[in-house]
């Protein structure tokens, strides 16, 4: 029995999307540090890829991995929605998050509402991945 190129793509792809989900259950540091953050990102940007995703859908999620301005309003989305906030600050332009570490955030109040959408179904699928 002779296996078909179609076919051979096809288990390609399914073991290069288990091959990244197993890479995103090995992620150290958790999706609420900047860096363990950043590394989840960017690889569920790579299985968006594996997976077929076209260039449009995966164009906001490329802009949080490549963009540093984009991926520090995802970075304080996440330290407001998983409770690291310990005080804020807002005004019609800017919103300024303290973290209970003491550390400080500053982005444009716009740009927070803007991704915060994206950023918490984004957050929901880790959670999902990660357990």
């Amino acid at each position: 029995m002779q296996l078909s190129p179609s076919v051979l793509t096809r288990f390609s792809r399914i073991r290069q999307t288990l091959a990244v989900i197993t890479a995103l259950r090995r992620v150290r540091q958790p999706f609420t540090s900047a860096p363990g953050l950043k590394q989840s990102l960017e690889l569920l940007l790579q299985l968006g890829r594996v997976t077929g995703l076209d260039r449009p859908g995966l164009a906001p999620l490329q802009r949080l991995v490549e963009d540093e301005e984009a991926f520090q309003v995802a970075w304080a989305i996440v330290q407001y929605l998983g409770g690291l906030v310990c005080q804020e600050q807002a005004s019609a332009e800017t919103l300024t998050l303290t973290a209970r570490d003491g550390s400080q955030t500053t982005v444009a109040t716009a740009a927070f509402l803007r991704w915060l959408p994206l950023v918490t179904q984004v957050l929901s699928l880790l959670r999902q991945i990660r357990g």
